[in-house]
């Protein structure tokens, strides 16, 4: 068992006492019992060693018993900037996302977007965390409030990355090639932003703004593929060339 803690009700305590909503789960979906040992996770890198100590209603207590190592986060720090989407499309991208390791999540209004205003930044968290419980990452990818994608780019200084395009751009591979030449010229350690548009894709001026700013358009190839599927597998792919 897997359950995150924030890194304050942690720090210098042994003893933790879980939160009701966190105790109601651990007690009534996870079945736990006193004496039952679990990871503790505090979303910002660090993992312990736990042992429920005390189980009654609504109320847990644990005893942290040591750090343990972890090594479940990506070597390189991927920033998701997508279009919001209709209802759950923007769940899974949310849940896929931290799977596959990303460190920040800009939900974006772009002028195609169906949703221009939202009020599921809550439930977007909740979802990233736990999908970091089931996935053993221990940092919480940070879910920004939304911006409106003009509004983003133009506050942006020089980015690194790829905004993917249905209507344009180099294969990825290339893509990529012409990427590690940028960044190799950019001062510093700079994050990889991947780009995704809504379900009626991005403005050709969108795009043109985001290569202003340095990002590099390139394509997931010739089938049109649904908002949702193209941040997942965006990710996956540049996840995997990152990460080599």
């Amino acid at each position: 068992m897997r359950i995150y803690v924030p890194a304050g009700d942690i720090a210098e305590h042994v003893t933790v006492r879980l939160s009701e909503q966190k105790a109601h789960h651990l007690i009534t979906v996870m079945r736990a019992r006193k004496g039952d040992g679990l990871t503790v996770f505090d979303g910002m890198g660090t993992a312990y060693e736990a042992v429920v100590s005390e189980i009654s209603k609504n109320r847990v207590l644990l005893d942290i018993t040591r750090e343990i190592p972890s090594d479940t986060e990506l070597l390189t720090h991927i920033v998701l900037c997508a279009a919001i989407l209709k209802g759950e499309k923007m769940d899974l991208v949310v849940q896929k996302a931290t799977e596959l390791g990303v460190m920040e999540i800009q939900p974006l209004v772009s002028e195609r977007t169906i949703v221009k205003e939202t009020r599921r930044l809550d439930r977007w968290r909740a979802i990233a965390e736990e999908s970091c419980e089931q996935c053993g990452r221990t940092i919480l990818p940070h879910i920004r409030e939304p911006k409106t994608f003009k509004e983003f780019f133009t506050l942006q200084p020089q980015l690194s990355g790829f905004v993917f395009w249905e209507d344009g751009g180099l294969p990825l591979a290339e893509a990529h090639r012409m990427l590690i030449g940028k960044r190799n010229a950019l001062p510093g350690s700079h994050p990889w932003h991947v780009v995704i548009g809504p379900e009626g894709g991005m403005t050709a001026e969108e795009v043109q703004l985001a290569n202003s700013k340095g990002l590099v358009a390139a394509t997931l190839g010739r089938r049109i593929l649904r908002a949702e599927t193209a941040a997942i597998v965006a990710l996956g792919l540049v996840c995997f060339l990152t990460e080599k």
